[in-house]
């Protein structure tokens, strides 16, 4: 049966791997909220890219406090790899400083901290596994 043709309460779950082949998916991109916290007073922008390969818009963080949410908003299975990119401002420019990349599993939240080096550390995990830790990243959770 095509995904297609399947109820819309099952058609969400299931995603197609290739021509001839339908995998399932249990852990929807778009149940799964990263929440990002500034710890710096250094103007920095910082996009995610889920495995969907959805972008996130720029989020701006002007000051020690800002705060932004991104929760993925396209179909698809968010198991897999996510990559943040931290661009740091340079005179009327931003330029990209960091990639971190990190693979998930299953659904939940996310909180991230940004400090002074600009690199995001998970400091809060709800649900969500991180199998390879990280992939380097900084996890406190």
């Amino acid at each position: 049966m095509a995904p297609d043709a399947l109820p819309p309460i099952i058609s969400a779950f299931v995603t197609r791997a290739d021509d001839s082949n339908i995998s399932t998916c249990h852990a929807q991109a778009r149940h799964i909220e990263m929440e990002f916290i500034s710890a710096t007073s250094r103007q920095f922008l910082l996009t995610v890219r889920a495995p969907t390969s959805e972008k996130s818009p720029m989020l701006y963080f002007p000051a020690i406090g800002a705060t932004q949410v991104f929760m993925p908003s396209v179909n698809g299975c968010g198991h897999g790899k996510w990559t943040l990119s931290v661009l740091q401002r340079v005179g009327h420019r931003y330029r990209l400083i960091r990639t971190e990349s990190l693979n998930l599993d299953g659904i939940g939240t996310l909180a991230f901290l940004i400090g002074d080096d600009l690199r995001p550390t998970i400091v809060s995990r709800l649900w969500l596994r991180i199998p390879s830790k990280g992939c380097g990243m900084n996890i406190k959770a």
